[in-house]
């Protein structure tokens, strides 16, 4: 079984792939309005091309992004000790 890694690691982790995933979606959706005019009819069409082609792997680096984040670890509840389980002595006694 792969070893966890520690908070700290998985909530910059996570920070960075988020990041990653709102600046591909604001580069998606500049290019997605960006449609040059160059006059000549091959150069539009493999401008066009090219710039479904970014799309396209922006589209896929998102979503790459998106499914890592959903494989890490949940995110822990804010104020909450990770170290405090049910059953530790620091917890008995307390619901």
């Amino acid at each position: 079984m792969p070893a966890q890694p520690d908070a700290a690691t998985a909530r910059s982790v996570r920070a960075a792939l988020e990041a990653l995933g709102e600046a591909v979606f604001a580069a998606e959706d500049e290019l997605s309005v960006l449609t040059p005019l160059l006059g000549d009819r091959d150069c539009q069409a493999a401008l066009e091309d090219y710039l479904d082609q970014v799309l396209d792997t922006l589209r896929g680096v998102g979503e790459e992004a998106r499914l890592a984040v959903a494989a890490l670890p949940p995110r822990p509840l804010a104020g909450l000790d990770a170290t405090r389980t049910p059953g530790s002595a620091r917890n008995r006694g307390r619901p």
